[in-house]
């Protein structure tokens, strides 16, 4: 989740990274920004999703 908004405060950025958020970007923001944002969380997601299934892979060879 990205968190995009025109009224920046430290408190909703610090509320939106507890919520989630992957980053927090102030409008307006250029295409190609947000564009090397969305590609840095999908990043991040593949790999967190990546290290979650192999660590349940090693659990399921651990009782063969």
């Amino acid at each position: 989740m990205l968190l995009l908004t025109g009224h920046a405060s430290v408190e909703t950025s610090i509320e939106g990274m507890k919520l989630g958020a992957f980053d927090y970007l102030l409008k307006p923001i250029k295409l190609e920004d947000l564009l090397e944002k969305l590609a840095q969380a999908l990043e991040k997601k593949d790999t967190a999703e990546h290290k979650r299934q192999s660590e349940q892979i090693r659990k399921l060879l651990k009782y063969w």
